[in-house]
């Protein structure tokens, strides 16, 4: 494959080199990761290093928290946060997540048509900078579904049920895909149909800076007129997907097929009417004259995931790889990258980030810290079925491993040799079920030395790959290989 990195060259436009303001009150002592790829390993301490840096505890009247938004604002917005949240849990920023999360939860409000806080910052007000009252204020609708969809991600890695359960998460949750849907004219039938100002209370005559931005239907920002988003889109029917299996759990099953009916509308709009199929690429915007465009921002449609088609995966995969694009689209790209087997690609980009211009912008580093462990080590816990996943996705020859890492309530550690075998030790306090998952097709696969026969599957591109489940005790450890 050909490689394309023109993120030095191009982005030096950008470099805006911030570092933080406040004083390090962080430690930490989670999830350390070494590697026989050094650059890697470099990176991902350069990475753990950093985002603590950003850490802080409950001196603030805020409370415990942690920095998401512009550099030096010493405050968290919800779209970072809700792209930190992995990052920051492997981190040990448990206390943090919470706080942060209810903050935004607690505070969703009808006198502002259901939006929350954008920007609280560490003196717990709404940013001023994004925030004058709640007629005027600064809002990508995209938020609250974000919100939702990491709450549900926290929940996963926790185990923690208020994530899902508790007052004020529930009624976030009741209140975005029913009042917030409909105040913000986002149902199925109407979402294509949205006019270019919607619930603003503001006027331009009167020199509001806030006019048309009560209510952005992107996170793609400065583009006129816009009305709809293919971000937007994708960002709510995974919001129902996530929705739908938080009322399973509450055994209301009514709510849930009618949360996964939705789902499957918004997918369906964007496969039937937001492919360009002259030029085998999506749309991203459209404004209010029914125009569409193609903007940067494809990677929303894999971080949030939307087709099952290969061909159009592929091609959302081509889009960023090959454009140089502002850092916070490329930092949680590796995950993607190494997760639709293009790990040269994502070994070479995490390489670089250290010395990247606006490296220091806080999201980089937490999400780098998520690429490596969900992506190159294919780490994902399934909370309510204690379910472990893993599969390694980076070179052939590479070793990587992982310990420390938390899940529900304790720890593991898993290390991969190569492609050829892995290793998990369970420390969460009880018996996991581990699937253990391996690139290609492959009969048997060894469990501790003995023979298990494999089931073989497809991944979304259609590459085989091979697994089994083991049962592991709590503080026991299991291996698995494809030699004997």
């Amino acid at each position: 494959m050909t490689q394309h990195f023109p993120y030095k060259q191009t982005l030096i436009a950008l470099a805006l080199t911030a570092v933080p303001t406040l004083a390090q009150t962080i430690d930490g002592g989670m999830s350390k990761f070494t590697s026989t790829n050094t650059a890697i390993t470099k990176s991902y301490n350069w990475a753990r290093k950093t985002a603590l840096s950003y850490a802080h505890d409950s001196n603030d009247a805020v409370g415990p928290w942690y920095e998401a938004a512009l550099p030096n604002r010493e405050a968290f917005c919800m779209r970072d946060v809700s792209h930190q949240v992995v990052g920051a849990h492997l981190l040990g920023l448990e206390r943090q997540n919470k706080n942060m999360h209810t903050h935004f939860v607690e505070n969703i409000s009808e006198s502002r048509d259901y939006c929350s806080y954008w920007e609280i910052n560490r003196y717990n007000k709404p940013c001023p900078a994004d925030y004058a009252n709640d007629h005027s204020f600064w809002y990508n609708l995209d938020a609250n579904f974000d919100v939702l969809i990491s709450d549900y991600k926290l929940y996963q890695w926790t185990a923690d049920e208020d994530y899902i359960k508790a007052k004020a998460f529930a009624n976030f949750h009741k209140l975005t895909t029913h009042q917030y849907l409909e105040r913000w004219m986002l149902e199925p039938e109407q979402v294509m149909h949205r006019p270019l100002l919607l619930n603003d209370k503001v006027t331009r005559e009167q020199g509001n800076n806030f006019y048309g931005c009560r209510g952005i239907p992107s996170y793609t920002e400065g583009i006129p007129r816009l009305t709809m988003s293919a971000d937007l889109l994708a960002i709510i029917s995974n919001a129902m997907k996530a929705y739908a299996e938080m009322c399973t759990m509450e055994d209301n099953e009514q709510e849930a097929r009618q949360a996964r009916a939705k789902s499957e509308q918004y997918s369906e709009i964007i496969e039937s009417q937001w492919w360009d199929a002259k030029n085998n690429r999506y749309n991203m915007l459209v404004n209010d004259s029914g125009q569409f465009h193609s903007q940067q921002g494809m990677e929303f449609l894999l971080h949030y995931p939307i087709t099952t088609r290969a061909e159009r995966i592929n091609s959302c995969l081509d889009h960023f790889e090959t454009r140089p694009q502002a850092i916070e689209q490329i930092s949680y790209q590796t995950a993607l990258l190494y997760r639709y087997n293009r790990a040269h690609t994502a070994d070479s980009l995490i390489a670089l980030f250290p010395d990247m211009p606006r490296a220091l912008y806080p999201e980089v580093s937490y999400a780098l810290i998520e690429g490596i462990v969900t992506g190159l080590m294919g780490v994902e816990p399934d909370a309510q079925h204690r379910i472990l996943s893993t599969v390694y996705r980076g070179d052939d020859n590479d070793k990587a491993e992982l310990t420390d890492v938390p899940l529900w309530g304790g720890k593991i550690d898993l290390r991969h040799d190569g492609k050829l075998a892995s290793r998990l030790t369970n420390n969460t306090g009880a018996r996991l079920t581990w699937i253990v998952k391996f690139a290609g097709k492959h009969r048997n696969i060894y469990i501790n030395g003995k023979r298990r026969k494999a089931v073989r599957m497809m991944d979304e591109l259609g590459k085989a790959c091979s697994k089994v489940k083991v049962q592991i005790p709590a503080n026991q450890t299991a291996e698995a290989s494809l030699r004997k």
